[in-house]
């Protein structure tokens, strides 16, 4: 089954929606910093009235923004609503499945083949050359699937060491302010980490990732107010602009990373992959029946490959389960830098 022109639109949508978001939140913070530094206290009332709108529109944006994500991920994740979330939502169970399906398709192949009639050599030289296209498809087909797969898993690992640095630099920054309130945000910075760690230990519970996910945005909104009021106390501070700047950053990164994490290969590249394998098992089958020989080494090696192959490509497509995870170190490792500066 192909992607459809609707998924690859919802596809894009989705990704458009959160680069609006980060613009929105970039020229926001690029806004108050060069008022703050340009006109100074005159507008600082104005100002401060324009940064709790924004702090509570943003609020209710997020919360009803988290929920609708977790909606719509607890929906295409049922087992009974989402065909990619059937076939990849357990790797290396579906490549198992695949395996037996595989032998009982090249079993048929084998009797289908044993019961034709074909029996001229140039027809069986036909069929042998139909057999190598469709291996060599499905050679090709793994192969793109794979490649796209470790993209989207370079792709999430990037992103964690990226996040992890700009938390960093967030942190580093809250030294520059006044002590008190450096501290303070220190304080909240380090239960930032400590929720982001927490989500990605949360495999895949719902309750859990909504609870992080919710935790999360109340800790930016708290840290941005803060932020914005020490600019607003200190208009023509650097350290100030400095300061949002990171924290502006720092919540782009965890919007591009979550973004990440709910992008995957395309449902129907896996089925065809699955597709094409199954006729491959077919035409193998086949084959040997019209020679009356059956080779169950062969058949057996084929169909280890192919459902081997496809474990990896659904187990790099799957970040939060399966043997091969992205995991929150670089997060870790910034955690315990934290910890020892106390």
């Amino acid at each position: 089954m192909l992607p459809t022109e609707g998924d690859l639109s919802r596809e894009a949508s989705k990704e458009q929606s959160v680069q609006l978001r980060i613009e929105e939140r970039s020229r926001a913070a690029a806004a108050r910093w060069l008022i703050s530094t340009t006109q100074g206290p005159a507008i600082t009332s104005q100002l401060q009235s324009e940064i709790n709108l924004h702090n509570s529109q943003h609020s209710m944006n997020s919360g009803a923004r988290t929920d609708v994500d977790f909606k719509d991920r607890a929906e295409r994740n049922s087992f009974g609503g989402n065909p990619q979330m059937r076939l990849s939502s357990v790797p290396w169970l579906s490549s198992l499945i695949f395996f037996g399906i595989f032998l009982a398709i090249s079993e048929g192949g084998m009797w289908l083949g044993e019961r034709s009639q074909v029996t001229a050599g140039q027809v069986k030289i036909q069929i042998i050359a139909v057999e190598e296209a469709v291996l060599a498809i499905l050679a090709l087909l793994l192969a793109f699937s794979l490649v796209m797969a470790v993209s989207r898993f370079d792709s999430r690992r990037q992103l964690a060491v990226e996040e992890a640095n700009a938390i960093g630099t967030a942190c580093w920054r809250c030294l520059l302010v006044p002590p008190t309130q450096g501290r303070e945000l220190v304080g909240l910075l380090q239960e930032y980490l400590d929720t982001k760690i927490h989500f990605f230990d949360s495999g895949v519970q719902p309750d859990s990732l909504r609870a992080s996910r919710e935790r999360t945005a109340q800790l930016q909104n708290e840290m941005w107010s803060r932020a914005a009021a020490n600019s607003l106390t200190n208009p023509q501070s650097v350290p100030a602009g400095l300061l949002l700047e990171s924290f502006n950053h720092a919540f782009d990164m965890e919007d591009a990373r979550w973004t990440a994490l709910t992008v995957h290969v395309p449902a129907g590249v896996l089925w065809v992959d699955c597709l094409v394998g199954l006729l491959a098992g077919l035409l193998v089958g086949y084959n040997f029946g019209l020679s009356g020989h059956r080779d169950h080494v062969s058949t057996w090696v084929l169909a280890t490959c192919v459902s081997i192959v496809l474990a990896v490509i659904m187990d790099f497509d799957q970040p939060r389960r399966g043997l091969i995870a992205v995991g929150a170190q670089p997060l870790i490792d910034l955690q315990r830098r934290l910890a020892r500066m106390q």
